[in-house]
């Protein structure tokens, strides 16, 4: 990469750095900045998902005050999304590298749709707390619901592994279904299931791949910046106007990438 390629990275990194910790939204600001700088599809991606591990790692220190006396939480929700990242970034490495070429419009379309209309995808306390058919005894509801958290939370996880796009929503989205904690609690827990899936799945990149180190320096480094800057707005920020701004870009991007990627 050039140097002129390397110092627009950096700035690159910061602003995915705030909207990853804002909107749980960085790998539609990072991945097509890697593109731009010539880098192919998978490479792009695992260079995004190595690089946000620096941001998620900055999110969680500027978290702190939302994240203490959360160990019971955090002890939860990590193995879940630890084993989620894992399962991602293995069929990442294993399909072949057009199908996930042919897969990244839709995937940046959802997101899009996700940040637009989150109501109508995430009514999850129905989703996970009641299903149509005969009544159920409250420990039944109980358990099935806790199910399905555990497997949305897996899903989620194996999702970030693999692409990630909008994962920081539907991640928060989650968290903040059962309405037991905070909302900012609840951020700063996606930031660190977030973290810790994209430290997974990178893990598995670094013995699996080849790494752009010349990409993942600077973006890295702009993303930690952003993940500790995040925080600190999410507090005074009202993100809905960020949020269709983000969702319409998206939306040309995935145009973009399908017309590339099909004809």
């Amino acid at each position: 990469m050039s140097p002129l390629q390397i110092l627009l990275l950096v700035p690159a990194g910061v602003l995915a750095g705030i909207v990853s910790t804002v909107a749980g939204l960085a790998s539609l600001v990072s991945y097509p900045a890697l593109l731009l700088m010539g880098l192919p599809p998978v490479a792009a991606n695992v260079t995004n998902t190595i690089s946000l591990v620096a941001n998620g790692t900055g999110a969680v220190i500027s978290s702190g005050r939302e994240l203490r006396n959360r160990g019971r939480d955090l002890a939860k929700l990590l193995p879940l999304v630890l084993a989620g990242g894992l399962t991602g970034g293995i069929v990442l490495l294993a399909a072949p590298s057009d199908s996930f070429e042919k897969v990244v419009p839709f995937f940046i379309a959802g997101a899009a749709f996700t940040i637009l209309f989150p109501g109508a995808v995430f009514s999850l306390r129905r989703l996970l707390g009641t299903r149509r058919g005969a009544p159920r005894a409250p420990q039944e509801r109980d358990l099935g619901a806790q199910v399905g958290y555990a497997v949305a939370i897996f899903l989620v996880g194996a999702y970030s592994g693999y692409f990630g796009a909008a994962a920081g929503v539907l991640m928060l989205a989650l968290l903040s279904s059962r309405g037991q904690r905070p909302f900012a609690v609840d951020n700063a827990l996606k930031n660190a299931a977030m973290a810790g899936s994209n430290l997974i799945a990178s893990v598995l990149f670094l013995f699996r791949t080849t790494v752009r180190w010349d990409a993942v320096v600077p973006l890295a480094a702009g993303l930690f910046i952003g993940g500790c800057l995040g925080p600190a707005i999410f507090r005074r920020l009202e993100t809905a106007l960020l949020r269709r701004i983000i969702a319409g870009l998206a939306m040309v991007l995935a145009g973009a990438l399908f017309v590339e990627a099909y004809f």
